[in-house]
Order: C-alpha cells, then sequence, then structure tokens
C-alpha cells in the first residue's frame, strides 16, 4: 500500500472514530437527559433538603472559622428545613449569615465586599458547569430553582454548598475598592484549589465539584448517594502539588 492510501487510510480511520465517540457521547447524554427529566418530585425535594443542610452547615463553619458570632443560630436553621423547603429556610438562613459574616452587609446594593463574593460565585458556578455539561446534564432543568429565563438552573442548585469557600476565601483581600485588581482575581480564582472533604477524603474544592457531579449522577441512575462537600479550615492547596 502506497504512501498516499495510508494517508488517506489514516484520516478515514481519525473521521469514523470522531463520529462514533461523537455518537455515544450524544447517546448518553440523550440517556442523562431523560433520566434527569423523569426525576420525580419526591427525589427532588430530598436532593434540595441535602443541598441546603449542606449550605447552612457550611456557612455555619465560615462563621466559625473566622471566629465570629452566630454559629449555633445557623446551625439551628438546618433543622428547621422541612419536605421541599416549602418555609424557604435556606433564604431566612442566609439573610442571617451575611449580618453576621460582615455586618450591615446588604447583598443587592454595589460594595467591595460583594464585588469579590459575586466575582468568587461566577468562577465557581462556572466550573459547575462545565461539569454538569460534560456529564450530560441539561442544564436549564433546576432541581429547585425553576426560572423561564436562566438557561441555568441546575447550575445554581449545585453551587448552593459551594458558595461559603467563595465566602471563607475572599476575606483574604481586605481592599475597600469594587474594582478587583489582577491580583485579587487571582486570590478569588483560587478558590478552586481551596482544600474540602467530600466522601470522608481531602481534595479541593474543584475536585469535589466533579465528585458531587458523579454522585448526582448515581443517584439519578442508581440511587445512589448525594456527595456533598463540607467545609475546613483555610488551605489552597496549589495546582501542581495535586
Amino acid at each position: 500500500m502506497g504512501r498516499e492510501s495510508c494517508s488517506l487510510l489514516n484520516v478515514k480511520s481519525k473521521i469514523f472514530t470522531k463520529m462514533t465517540l461523537s455518537f455515544i457521547n450524544n447517546s448518553r447524554q440523550s440517556i442523562t437527559m431523560e433520566k434527569q427529566l423523569l426525576l420525580s418530585k419526591r427525589k427532588r425535594n430530598i436532593l434540595w433538603n441535602q443541598i441546603i443542610s449542606c449550605k447552612i452547615y457550611n456557612q455555619a463553619s465560615v462563621l466559625r472559622l473566622l471566629e465570629k458570632t452566630g454559629v449555633q443560630e445557623i446551625v439551628s436553621y438546618s433543622k428547621q428545613i422541612h419536605y421541599g423547603d416549602r418555609e424557604n429556610v435556606e433564604a431566612l438562613a442566609a439573610h442571617k449569615y451575611f449580618q453576621y459574616y460582615y455586618p450591615g452587609l446588604n447583598r443587592r446594593c454595589e460594595s467591595a465586599v460583594n464585588s469579590r463574593l459575586n466575582y468568587g460565585y461566577s468562577i465557581v458556578r462556572g466550573c459547575v458547569a462545565k461539569s454538569l455539561a460534560a456529564h450530560g446534564f441539561l442544564l436549564s432543568k433546576g432541581i429547585h430553582h425553576e426560572s423561564s429565563l436562566n438557561a441555568f438552573n441546575l447550575v445554581d442548585d449545585r453551587i448552593e454548598p459551594f458558595r461559603a469557600f467563595v465566602d471563607l476565601n475572599s476575606t483574604r483581600i481586605q481592599s475597600n475598592q469594587i474594582r478587583l485588581t489582577r491580583e485579587e482575581r487571582k486570590i478569588l480564582m483560587e478558590t478552586l484549589y481551596m482544600e474540602c472533604k467530600i466522601d470522608n477524603k481531602y481534595t479541593t474544592v474543584q475536585n469535589a465539584i466533579e465528585i458531587m457531579v458523579d454522585s448526582l449522577k448515581a443517584f439519578i441512575f442508581e440511587n445512589g448517594d448525594l456527595l456533598l462537600p463540607e467545609m475546613v479550615p483555610l488551605n489552597i492547596r496549589r495546582f501542581a502539588q495535586e
């Protein structure tokens, strides 16, 4: 066989392989989306209760690690969560938490603190979105968030337990400037490399997001356990050390 024929054969082989892998990935994605769309209301409520309970505990941990008051009060909210959180305990806990986290903070106003938090949340949100999409989930179909104007309802569900890591990491920045510097943005990016605990193992926030999404898929397909992150003392594990 001539060199030209071999080259053509290799090209065809690569194209076939790419098409086959694309077909397999799309098939798996369809199955995942179908399972997601058929998830019962009871299971969605179970997931949401676990998510917001974890979020509240992590918020309480932030206050404890920062040696602020209100830890037990925030923890108490987790005991008030009922089926599907119809009383919106999650929002009540968040409102009270931010009063202890940064007295006088209004999350709806423009400020240096909000600038840091919002930028950090966007970083983690992007990482969650990327992982969910890679696993074949339909991002617009949430567990609790259901806005028809939001293409990322599921992402906004899944980010909740990770917000506290941004809250803790952003306290490394003490500037009163609303506009973030390059160095400040770099610090907030390091939220992904913060250490956390998930499935009784220590890893980074970035890895924990992947583990959480894997467990969500296992929950939907096999009724597996949903794995969520636990807050630990602030420790940045550099990517090179992973």
